[in-house]
């Protein structure tokens, strides 16, 4: 009798174990202007500031390219708008790919948002 062919597990995603954070606050967010945008971004007076859901404490929580990492550390150390749009981007990204990833495997025949 013929073995089946055992199939690999699909590839996760090394962005996986990262929360989940809607990407339509984000988006809106990054369409801010600039004082506006460093302000909701790093604003201390608020009880939970926005800057520590957006960038956990433990860089451990998932494994991080270059790329990603470089721009989460410039926004952290410049605090520059650039490099907080950039981040908040690839925060986009990867989340709406969970999105994608979560309607297709929850309910194919699911509407799209």
């Amino acid at each position: 009798m013929a073995a089946l062919a055992q199939e690999d597990p699909p590839e996760q995603s090394p962005f996986a174990a990262a929360p989940f954070l809607d990407p339509q606050p984000l988006q809106e967010l990054i369409a801010l202007d600039d004082g506006e945008f460093l302000r909701r971004l790093f604003d201390a007076r608020q009880g939970s500031r926005l800057v520590d859901r957006l960038f956990p404490a433990d860089p451990a929580i998932f494994p991080m390219s270059h790329g990603f990492a470089g721009a989460r550390d410039a926004c952290l150390r410049l605090r520059t708008p650039q490099a907080c749009r950039l981040y908040l981007h690839d925060l986009v990204m990867i989340n709406e790919d969970k999105l994608q990833q979560n309607r297709v495997l929850s309910n194919p025949f699911a509407p799209a948002r």
